[in-house]
């Protein structure tokens, strides 16, 4: 997403250019190529992927499912012009010490069927997102104690688990521990492909709230010029944000059905996540909902399996329990959301990470501004953390600061960027 962005970028500044675009992945779509099989964007199509170049379908109310997203990606790179390259299974090391003026830029990379190798380059722009690695696991998890480390299945193992379950298998309690949106997902195709006589449990932890899509993408029955667009909502949350009343601001924007949660009308807990009324109405039609509580692990208790949970109630199930960690992903320390620096680091490459939130359109507008040559930074303000994602607490304050670091930078970039380039 972050790395076709940024060759979506260059493409549009200078198509003569010679640039290659590596990734560790086999194919184009970075993370996706990783992601569950149900998976679906959480908004509407058009709002994701590469800048300017159109998806296949031609209704825009589509929420694309993986394999979309990555035909989307890989269409891209089929279009790209002739001396632009993507390597996959390639990964980016290092740059070494700078070489000839021509090509200041000595990069190593390494393939598993070729080793180590070295590319010579004017620039290199590192265009890593959020590096998905997985969900927290029941070891990680500071609320587990440990008894469900060997029986807990990933999102990968969830259509196997279905598709292996006939008549002849003994009834389900399927419990998924977490109530994001990959545990909303997950309780959503369960609810449509589980058997009748199959229970589902969501624990979500803490209780979390969604952007209401209809009110953020109505469709076309319902869109109004006094419709807010999703940058207009952000701004309005920052507008009346004194650095304190974070979660007042959350509870007046859920008050007015911008923002709504699946069973807790007091949750105050938002990472920026999409969710409809036919998901919501599915996950509280056909699971029983644990609102702010915690799993703790499981008990065996012969006929019967007990579920335990961090206020210490519990659940038991008389049928066979199967756990699905879909608690919060994880990234590796290579995120590009993990810490803001300066684009210019001290090795000569550049990295962008979230400064404007999202790493598309982050590596997009920034490389726009980065072919105008190093001068560009002498008069362009950048705004960021001070500390690492993992030195901070990720509270109801951050979300507030992520977005209002966002518009910031947007705001800097129109010093230095045209409106035509902005709108892109």
């Amino acid at each position: 997403f972050g790395g076709l962005n940024a060759v979506a970028a260059l493409r549009r500044r200078i198509p003569e250019a010679k640039v290659l675009c590596v990734d560790l992945h086999k194919e184009p779509g970075g993370s996706w190529s990783d992601y569950y099989d149900y998976v679906r964007l959480h908004a509407r199509h058009p709002s994701f992927g590469v800048s300017g170049h159109k998806w296949h379908f031609n209704d825009p109310t589509i929420l694309a499912p993986r394999d979309d997203v990555l035909y989307h990606f890989k269409s891209f790179v089929n279009s790209m012009p002739p001396s632009y390259s993507f390597s996959g299974e390639t990964e980016f090391l290092r740059v070494a010490e700078k070489t000839s003026s021509e090509y200041p830029l000595h990069v190593i990379l390494r393939r598993d069927d070729a080793g180590e190798y070295d590319v010579q380059a004017r620039h290199v722009i590192n265009a890593t997102g959020f590096f998905y690695s997985g969900h927290m696991t029941a070891s990680e998890d500071p609320h587990n104690d440990g008894s469900s480390k060997q029986l807990e299945w990933g999102t990968s193992d969830v259509s196997r688990l279905l598709q292996e379950c006939d008549d002849s298998t003994r009834p389900r309690t399927y419990v998924v521990v977490g109530g994001g949106k990959t545990g909303i997902d997950t309780a959503c195709y369960l609810s449509q492909h589980k058997r009748v006589e199959d229970d589902l449990v969501l624990i979500e932890g803490r209780s979390k709230l969604f952007l209401n899509r209809e009110r953020v993408f109505p469709d076309k029955a319902n869109l109004s010029i006094w419709n807010p667009t999703l940058p207009e909502i952000y701004l309005d949350m920052i507008l009346g944000w004194d650095g304190t009343n974070s979660k007042e601001r959350m509870a007046e924007f859920r008050d007015r059905g911008i923002l709504h949660s699946v069973v807790n009308p007091d949750a105050t807990s938002y990472m920026f996540a999409h969710l409809g009324a036919s998901e919501k109405d599915l996950v509280r039609s056909s699971a029983q909902v644990i609102s702010d509580d915690y799993f703790v692990g499981i008990e065996d208790h012969g006929s019967t399996t007990r579920i335990k949970l961090s206020s210490g109630s519990h659940l038991d199930s008389a049928k066979e329990v199967l756990l699905i960690n879909c608690r919060t992903s994880t990234a590796e320390p290579r995120s590009g959301y993990l810490f803001d620096v300066h684009p210019v680091r001290p090795d000569g490459s550049t990295t962008f990470g979230g400064l404007l939130g999202s790493s598309g359109p982050t590596n997009y507008k920034y490389t726009l501004a980065h072919t105008q040559g190093a001068q560009v930074y002498d008069r362009l303000a950048i705004y960021g953390f001070k500390h690492t994602f993992a030195d901070r607490q990720i509270d109801e304050h951050y979300v507030f600061q992520f977005i209002l670091k966002g518009i910031a930078n947007s705001l800097a970039l129109m010093d230095v960027l045209s409106l035509e380039d902005m709108k892109s």
